[in-house]
């Protein structure tokens, strides 16, 4: 504004005049084209752009000396006020930015009318199970009735971690009103399908993030592999979780289902809560000090990348079932901070490159010098050894 008006004659109406039309073109500008991340900052840049026009407006009336009842007391206070808003506006969103944030925990109500909502009777069956998880995960956002976290007032670190690792989150009610209690988050890594498969399966039971107990239950399922014909693989496990202050600690104990995809190049890995006192009782969960936790849905879908070849495009799902009241409150912060674990657990894995001194040899020993990953031996399927072979370079020992 200031390097235009130095061509028009200093100190004239005509100049005044002039400054007040390029504020006006302003105004119209930053209303309309909205160009900054925040939207509290555009509202301030269109504030301050109203404070310099009323500036300029009084100095016009004073420049033509209109003294026709003109209090300039008044229009003083007036043209000071004006200027303190933008001022005012900075303080007042700095004041109430922690209150908006620490409200937006308890902003755990959702409602939609989707297509797709959540678990029936009808999905009790095993095959009918899966088949639901596969629906709901290659659905659209508006056929499932998710929000995606992105189109909400968000914190800058959670701005960052979307960005880093190119991924969309999305949370819902899985009935389609209620407190928000299913989570949905879409990345890629930088492995083939075969590899991330035998990384989520975890077949040796690794302690993960802060996972207090994890191992497989030993069960009788000959005749779930004759009814399935061995397409839908079964097992059952047991973990415990250690969960942040004031939660105690919780534990559940899950069907897993993994199957291939119908065109052979993807993977599904879908689990569920089951309830057996003889593999594992409530009373003794209570021992250990942990509260059962109800897990409705939870997996996988595995897909090649449709953008990078030698890498797999993960959709996780989790539909938790809330055991108190707290947790309900607090159910959206609780499944932002859940969906973000499986992503960094998953980058974690994804940065631990294994060297292959032999094809086909199982254990395979990972070069900690070169890959810093601890020493100890990894158990991967031949599949996986030939997978990650041909994906990526080796590297030198």
């Amino acid at each position: 504004m200031s390097g235009l008006l130095i061509f028009i004659k200093p100190g004239t109406a005509s100049q005044i005049v002039v400054a007040m039309l390029l504020s006006i073109f302003s105004i119209v500008v930053y209303v309309n084209f909205a160009p900054f991340l925040e939207d509290g900052d555009d509202v301030l840049a269109a504030v301050t752009q109203v404070s310099i026009f009323f500036t300029l407006l009084g100095a016009l009336l004073v420049r033509v000396k209109i003294d026709d009842e003109y209090d300039q007391q008044t229009f003083g206070i007036l043209l000071i006020g004006i200027n303190l808003a933008g001022v005012a506006m900075v303080f007042a969103s700095t004041l109430l930015e922690p209150i908006v944030f620490v409200g937006g925990f308890f902003d755990h109500n959702h409602a939609h009318n989707a297509r797709i909502k959540g678990l029936t009777e009808a999905h009790d069956e095993d095959t009918a199970f899966v088949a639901y998880f596969k629906d709901l995960a290659s659905s659209f956002t508006k056929e499932a009735g998710y929000q995606d976290v992105s189109s909400e007032k968000m914190s800058d670190e959670m701005r960052t971690f979307l960005a880093e690792n190119d991924a969309i989150m999305e949370l819902r009610n899985s009935e389609g009103d209620g407190a928000f209690n299913e989570g949905r988050v879409k990345f890629t890594v930088a492995l083939p399908v075969v590899a991330v498969k035998d990384l989520v399966l975890n077949l040796d039971c690794d302690l993960r993030h802060k996972i207090l107990e994890h191992y497989q239950l030993e069960t009788d399922d000959q005749s779930f592999t004759e009814k399935n014909n061995a397409s839908l693989q079964r097992r059952v496990l047991y973990s415990a979780r250690k969960m942040p202050f004031p939660l105690k600690s919780r534990d559940y104990m899950v069907e897993q289902f993994n199957t291939e995809t119908l065109d052979g190049s993807g993977h599904i890995i879908a689990s569920r809560s089951i309830y057996d006192e003889e593999l594992f009782s409530l009373t003794k969960s209570k021992k250990k000090g942990c509260v059962r936790a109800d897990v409705l849905m939870k997996g996988y879908l595995l897909r090649p990348s449709v953008k990078t070849v030698g890498s797999t495009d993960i959709t996780y799902i989790a539909c938790l079932s809330h055991g108190s009241k707290l947790e309900e409150f607090l159910s959206k912060k609780g499944l932002k901070e859940g969906l973000k674990t499986v992503v960094r657990e998953m980058r974690f894995l994804e940065e631990k490159k294994v060297d292959i001194r032999m094809r086909g040899v199982l254990p395979v020993q990972i070069v900690r010098r070169a890959t810093k990953v601890p020493l100890q031996a990894r158990k991967l399927s031949i599949a996986t050894v030939n997978a990650l072979m041909e994906s990526g370079p080796k590297l030198e020992v």
